[in-house]
């Protein structure tokens, strides 16, 4: 029924019957008359929540649907494949969750296999897929798709793909490093530290209101605004409405002027759908070019969006960016504070020449100062602990950083080398080609026409096999590995001499596992 007039009550809206209440003393008088004659009653029996949405569930058609569009997010649960398959009309995003389960994998498998493809090969973020399901409503109330067939002509063009392609390109022409816009690792961690501005001593934090990150945020960086080692502004910020890139644009413009020493942009986790404004070229561009340094923390460690691309730095979340922040203004305080002490230790700088007056021949000999107290006061003892308490912090801080310039150095070194073994690999396999007759005519193989066929074939799969597994290695050297080592590193000089010398990745992913502790 389309609704035509406001609601008057719950009454009306379980009836289905509305009407306009032409002026307030009407609508009144109608409600005193209503509460007038006691308790209303309501028309038909009384349901439970689960009758009510089984009921729902029952009535769900249940219709054969054939769908174009693009997979996104999928992963393999099992035997079983879960997808989402969106359309985006300008900016617009629709999505359409799917699932592939029961015979149907088995018969999606084999009907592709035949046609000499996989639904592994289907199932990749931004191909774009032809698919027929069966329209579902789940338990928890969710339209859902059951995939019984796929096409085989599947290529990889969807349009959320070319747009992030075509914003990689835009980045890589405006100078954003290769090293963030090709991997996926690129949120500071470990072993991955931020490059802070710097003067850091006013930070603008954007985000919604609501956001349970910023909740989180504000619970790390607390202690560091109550001691006002950093002033902290807070702008509210809705990313969800279709004019965010435009907003988000002006808003940028109109902060840069206000002398902030750093942009921090605050978003929680969730669906990807609700984080996909986050990959709008227009905001990625916006956050490169700003003269005032952009960090993100947005989403959790597998989120990597466009913004976190084009930020001079980015967190894996808004935790671990509070986290950080606290530790380096600690760092930065504690250095501050022992260059007061020394310098208040060495005693008052001398003078100006220009005040130096000579004392004349009568004025009377300076009275001694008393002694210094034999015994510290209690406030000097407080003085000491603190600042003993802040070295500690700092050697912290120090130590971590030192410990992450090596595995950064190791990581370095291991991929220079990798990279080598992949190009030995591949000289090794041309010059066996080039001395096939050679090698034939010496083992007296060389008037078989089978070996004529082997020898090439052999000696080329055997190289390219070994680059294919040294080049797919090369995606783990910033994995800790996962089996304990037989021979562990004694102490923290006997990981150092092995971070400093370590040229494989098995090596690098042992040296990362097994960080001794400052202890």
């Amino acid at each position: 029924m389309p609704i035509t007039a406001s609601r008057t009550g719950v009454e009306a809206m379980l009836t289905g019957k509305f009407e306009i209440p032409t002026q307030t003393e009407n609508w009144g008088r109608r409600m005193k008359e209503q509460n007038s004659r006691g308790r209303r009653r309501f028309s038909g029996d009384l349901e439970s929540v689960s009758t009510a949405v089984r009921t729902v569930r029952e009535a769900f058609p249940v219709v054969l649907k054939t769908i174009g569009g693009e997979c996104r997010s999928p992963r393999r649960l099992g035997r079983n494949w879960r997808f989402d398959l969106a359309t985006l009309n300008g900016r617009t995003l629709d999505v359409l969750e799917c699932r592939i389960s029961g015979e149907n994998v088995y018969n999606i498998a084999n009907y592709l296999r035949r046609q000499e493809v996989s639904l592994a090969a289907a199932m990749r973020e931004g191909m774009k897929l032809e698919i027929q399901g069966e329209t579902q409503l789940t338990d928890d109330g969710t339209v859902i798709l059951d995939v019984t067939k796929i096409s085989e002509n599947f290529t990889l063009s969807g349009e959320l793909h070319r747009q992030d392609e075509h914003t990689i390109d835009a980045l890589r022409v405006a100078g954003v490093p290769s090293a963030r816009t090709s991997r996926r690792d690129i949120h500071c961690n470990d072993y991955q530290r931020p490059r802070f501005p710097k003067q850091l001593k006013r930070l603008l934090v954007i985000a919604p209101d609501d956001s349970r990150g910023l909740a989180d945020f504000k619970s790390r960086v607390q202690k560091s605004e109550q001691k006002e080692y950093l002033a902290i502004d807070y702008q509210p910020f809705r990313w969800a409405s279709q004019a965010a890139p435009e907003m988000f644009q002006a808003k940028l413009a109109e902060i840069i002027s206000k002398g902030y020493d750093l942009i921090l942009i605050v978003r929680g986790g969730g669906h990807w759908s609700k984080l996909r404004v986050f990959d709008q070229p227009e905001i990625a561009l916006a956050i490169n070019r700003s003269p005032v340094p952009v960090a993100t923390a947005i989403g959790h460690e597998p989120d990597v969006s466009m913004a976190d691309r084009a930020a001079s730095f980015s967190f894996v979340t808004p935790t671990a960016a509070g986290e950080a922040i606290k530790r380096e203004l600690d760092k930065r305080h504690y250095i501050e504070s022992k260059r007061i002490n020394e310098r208040a230790s060495t005693g008052r700088s001398p003078a100006p020449t220009s005040a130096r007056v000579s004392a004349p021949a009568n004025a009377p000999t300076p009275i001694n100062e008393p002694p210094a107290p034999r015994y510290p006061s209690l406030a000097d003892l407080h003085r000491a602990r603190a600042e003993a308490a802040a070295f500690q912090t700092w050697a912290r801080a120090a130590e971590h950083e030192h410990r992450s310039d090596l595995i950064e150095l190791a990581q370095r070194r291991v991929r220079m080398f990798s990279q080598l073994k992949v190009a030995a690999f591949i000289a090794a396999g041309v010059f066996a080609l080039l001395v096939q007759q050679p090698v034939l005519e010496l083992t007296g193989f060389s008037s078989l026409v089978l070996a004529q066929v082997l020898y090439p074939v052999c000696s080329v799969g055997i190289s390219l096999l070994a680059a294919w597994v040294e080049k797919r290695n090369q995606r783990f050297v910033s994995d800790p590995a996962t089996k304990p080592m037989k021979h562990p590193f004694r102490d923290q000089d006997d990981w150092r001499r092995r971070a400093k010398s370590v040229r494989t990745i098995r090596g690098i992913r042992q040296v990362i596992a097994n960080i001794p502790s400052n202890g």
